[in-house]
């Protein structure tokens, strides 16, 4: 019996082994998803979404929860697995999202890297239930942590803020909420210039809602937008031209995220760009 369970522990190590990026550690570009549910991807899986990518890993280590619970994701086993939809496994609304056309994209432009990802976005979820002193944001931390003995942290995917919009307070303080949330990931992750990229809510959000929550759309829009002229190295990326998904104008679909990952590496890239001269 105890040969059996060491023969058994021996193998769990061994699989959690190769799954580890094989690469030097300055060559393990990690990145940081955060946000709600247009981060975690929303859109139906279909047959081959689930074949592991080359050159990409994800790092787990959330609960799995039911929509609508309590944010309080707890810690569990932190390890790197082939990069795969969903990238996001907390809910099972949690499909297809942008972050492996990203990851496709950035492995283009950057030969001889591999790339790790950190998902940490809760659909339904307020810049509130994300802050420092939430248990999602506690979740990170002990990830990203754990990642940086791998691999170099190079910045933080966002897409958030529809939830902020449904009411007149909520969308007036998000200012304030986002630029303390990337002031306390920069300290945190000791990284004083990490870049930090934000997404548009879609164009299409808020065709259906009442004039409070459409003014609430604009005041987040604008947060988002200005972004970039308010805080050092941060990007912007646009959602014109994409389409919906589902029932109440809030979601992508599947051809918007393969853009969306597309649009947000060019603004990556572009923000790197403009580092380097």
């Amino acid at each position: 019996m105890k040969k059996k369970v060491i023969l058994l522990l021996t193998l769990l190590f061994t699989l959690n082994f190769f799954a580890q990026p094989n690469i030097a550690q300055e060559k393990f570009h990690i990145f940081i998803l955060m946000g709600q549910s247009n981060m975690a991807g929303f859109a139906t899986l279909i047959e081959g979404d689930s074949a592991p990518q080359n050159e990409m890993y994800n790092l787990l280590g959330q609960n799995k929860s039911d929509w609508g619970a309590n944010i309080e994701p707890g810690t569990e086993d932190i390890k790197w697995v082939k990069a795969k939809h969903p990238i996001h496994r907390v809910h099972n609304s949690d499909r297809f999202g942008m972050a492996i056309d990203f990851g496709k994209q950035y492995l283009k432009n950057n030969p001889n890297v591999k790339i790790g990802f950190i998902p940490c976005a809760w659909g339904g979820a307020i810049i509130g239930s994300l802050d420092k002193n939430s248990a999602v944001y506690k979740n990170a931390m002990a990830r990203i942590l754990y990642a940086k003995k791998h691999g170099v942290i190079k910045g933080v995917l966002w897409h958030q803020g529809e939830s902020n919009t449904v009411t007149s307070y909520l969308a007036n303080n998000y200012e304030f909420e986002l630029h303390q949330l990337i002031k306390d990931l920069r300290k945190d992750i000791e990284i004083a210039d990490l870049p930090f990229i934000a997404g548009d809510l879609a164009n299409f959000y808020g065709i259906d809602r009442n004039p409070e929550h459409i003014q609430g759309i604009i005041t987040v829009r604008n947060v988002l937008r200005e972004l970039p002229a308010k805080i050092e190295n941060a990007g912007f990326v646009e959602s014109v031209g994409l389409k919906w998904q589902g029932e109440g104008y809030v979601h992508f679909d599947r051809n918007a995220y393969i853009e969306l990952g597309k649009r947000y590496e060019k603004s990556y890239n572009t923000l790197m760009n403009k580092r380097n001269e």
